[in-house]
């Protein structure tokens, strides 16, 4: 079996690979998935914050 990411041959460990959440098989390569959780853990840092000035949740500005 192949990477379906870059089409590379699957080792034995890599074809035994199993999703922790959806108990599927990957079916992708060690580095294929290490990309992959790269680019997943930066999307998860991607926090909206936003501020109310409106009902004073900053300080740090002086209304005039």
């Amino acid at each position: 079996m192949r990477c379906t990411a870059c089409d590379v041959i699957l080792d034995s460990y890599e074809l035994a690979r199993r999703d922790k959440e959806t108990d599927l098989f990957l079916d992708v390569c060690q580095n294929c998935c290490a990309f992959a959780a790269d680019a997943n853990y930066e999307v998860d840092l991607d926090v909206d914050i936003t501020i109310n000035e409106m009902q004073g949740d900053s300080p740090w500005l002086i209304q005039q």
